[in-house]
């Protein structure tokens, strides 16, 4: 059996790894139309030499570092929030109906 804490992280974990692929995706979209169109053909021709040249970009460029671990951190915010938000409303529902269960199981007088 997991324990709460750890079952909680799973959640945020998971919350901030689908916002980070929206944020790559928004990413890749962006840089993919400024891109010159041979490299861009290159790459997409050759699938398996991307990751490579994204490493050497990544590694050449500060700015493109500091975006990407805004990015992860961004995720993390983001993905905290949304589990957070979520446990609140999923607690008051649960509540409301417990509360409203215990007003019709109440005979009345």
């Amino acid at each position: 059996m997991r324990c709460v804490s750890e079952m909680r992280w799973i959640g945020v974990l998971s919350f901030a790894t689908i916002y980070f692929l929206i944020y790559v995706i928004l990413f890749v979209h962006s840089t993919s139309t400024y891109m010159d169109p041979y490299d861009l053909t290159h790459l997409l021709q050759n699938p398996w030499i991307a990751p490579y040249a994204i490493f050497g970009w990544l590694s050449r460029n500060a700015m493109l570092i500091l975006t990407f671990f805004t990015f992860v951190l961004c995720s993390f915010i983001y993905g905290f929030l949304t589990d957070w938000i979520l446990r609140t409303l999923k607690r008051r529902i649960l509540l409301r109906r417990d509360k409203r269960g215990a007003e019709l199981n109440c005979p009345r007088a």
